[in-house]
Parts: structure tokens; sequence; C-alpha cells
């Protein structure tokens, strides 16, 4: 009896893992997430388009095949922008250091071109460069169309508070204060 359950399982499991690595846009639609060598690959399936794909650059704090353990949807421009944060294991320092840590990145990526365009990078967290939010963390105002970042430890200022606000102009690109 153990045998059909087993062979279930193992059937389920690939639905299962895509399922994991897919996130729903709020206008419709999808994005699909994996690591590709030392980027991250979307492919961002907007209602009524044909599905785009782009290449997001990481830093060295994240190991080169390393696929995101979360993308997260933070607000959408239908058809125009997408903002969302990505998340991803800290490569472990010596002395276990950072071995349960994060590092995440908040992006602005365009999709209302071919190709889809990165806008905006900001580095939100990070083991291994001591940059830590702090609540509220990550705030968007869909009436302003603007974001707010706190940390506690920034990425400008070491072991400082910092706070950050961007505005997005109407057709989602950010607009300096």
């Amino acid at each position: 009896m153990r045998t059909p359950f087993l062979v279930s399982l193992l059937l389920l499991a690939p639905a299962i893992g895509a399922a994991e690595n897919r996130v729903p846009l709020p206008s419709g639609g999808s994005i699909r997430y994996s690591g590709n060598a030392s980027q991250t690959r979307l492919t961002i399936s907007a209602a009524g388009k044909k599905s785009q794909r782009v290449f997001l650059a990481r830093d060295s704090t994240v190991a080169a095949k390393s696929a995101p353990s979360d993308v997260r949807i933070v607000a959408e421009f239908p058809g125009k922008v997408l903002i969302l944060v990505d998340t991803y294991p800290s490569i472990p320092g010596g002395m276990s250091y950072c071995r349960a840590g994060k590092e995440s990145f908040l992006r602005a990526v365009a999709i209302a071109g071919t190709p889809p365009k990165e806008t905006l990078r900001i580095k939100l967290e990070s083991c291994l460069q001591g940059i830590e939010l702090t609540g509220p963390g990550v705030e968007w105002d869909p009436a302003s169309a603007t974001l707010r970042i706190h940390w506690l430890t920034g990425p400008s200022q070491k072991d400082k508070p910092e706070e950050r606000t961007i505005r997005f102009g109407p057709d989602g690109a950010p607009v300096e204060p």
C-alpha cells in the first residue's frame, strides 16, 4: 500500500515545485522565477500580453546558482511596471556567519517595452552587509504612487537608521525627488 502512495507523491512533486516559483499578478497573469547562473530569470505573463523574460543581476552576497527563496509583488502599474522584492539565502560566511541569513532586493521592472528592463534596484536587507529593515519595512501608498523604505541600518549610512521615499510617475517610472 505504501508504494502507490509514494508513486503518487513523486508524480505530484513537479506540480508542487512549479507552484513554488510562480507569483500571481494583481491584474492577472503571473511571474515565474528561477536562478540562472549569477542572475535571476523572471518570465512575466501579464494579462493580454505575450510572455516576456528579464534577467536580474544579483550581487556577490548571493550564491551564483541560487534561485530566489521568495518573490513578492509590492505594486503593479498594469501593463507598465512591476515593483517587487526578491529574496535569497546569504552565502555562508566563516564560523557559520549568515548561514541562515537573507539578501533582499527591491526592484522596479518596466514591462511596457520589449524586452522588459529593470529601472530600479535597491538592496533592502543583507546579513553579510549589515543592512536591516525595521517595521514597517516597505510601504506602498497607491494613492500617491509612493514607496517608503525604513531601515534600522541602511545601505548608505552603515549602523544608522535610514529612510527613503520614491515616487513613481504615471508611466510607472521612478521620479527623482
